[in-house]
């Protein structure tokens, strides 16, 4: 597809921008291992194939700016983060789609005299831009092990066996660390929420 020829020539390039040669080494391989892991999580939250390419694009870009991070982390922790970047850069492009449609209204609908009933009411944008933003503070305040279990788990859909690959452990460990996990995550939550009360 040339589309997609295109953007990943742009995703190279800008790569092929980074001065230091190791690091431009370092996010080129980088890429290579896990960009069908980006576009898979990507294409979690997005039917558009040119949305997804966008997202992974705009991703690589954020993940660039992060390399000194990326370098430190466990390989595990490494996974966790390009996952949430995607997953944050997808959520950014569905809240910016959504807010612009709601300043349109197609002409033939103006014309009845009566607005046609939006994607998502202002309420229920609010609402998931608060959800949005709590559980991405939730996720950056867990361990990087219970990141991992509960995005495998649940927004990358890895079995169990999977994950204990991941997390270097036995496969009937997972249930009980997962179930863990969720208590710790459900605690952070509910702390969160309190203090904005």
């Amino acid at each position: 597809h040339p589309r997609q020829k295109e953007e990943r020539s742009m995703m190279f390039a800008a790569i092929e921008e980074i001065e230091d040669a190791g690091d431009r080494a370092f996010l080129l391989s980088l890429y290579q291992e896990y960009h069908l892991l980006m576009f898979a999580t990507a294409r979690k939250y997005l039917s558009s194939q040119a949305d997804c390419e966008d997202v992974v694009q705009s991703s690589l870009e954020q993940l660039i700016k992060h390399v000194d991070t990326l370098r430190e982390l466990p390989h595990y922790a490494v996974i966790s983060y390009i996952t949430a970047t995607v997953r944050n850069t997808a959520f950014n492009l569905l809240d910016d789609e959504a807010k612009l449609s709601s300043r349109f209204v197609p002409l033939e609908e103006s014309q009845e005299g009566e607005p046609p009933p939006g994607p998502i009411t202002a309420d229920e944008m609010m609402l998931l831009l608060h959800r949005r933003e709590l559980i991405s503070r939730v996720m950056e305040a867990l361990s990087p092990g219970d990141r991992m279990l509960l995005e495998g788990k649940y927004i990358l859909g890895y079995s169990d066996r999977e994950l204990a690959r991941q997390l270097n452990c036995r496969e009937t460990a997972i249930r009980m660390r997962l179930s863990r996990a969720r208590h710790r995550a459900m605690n952070l939550i509910l702390t969160l929420e309190g203090s904005e009360i």
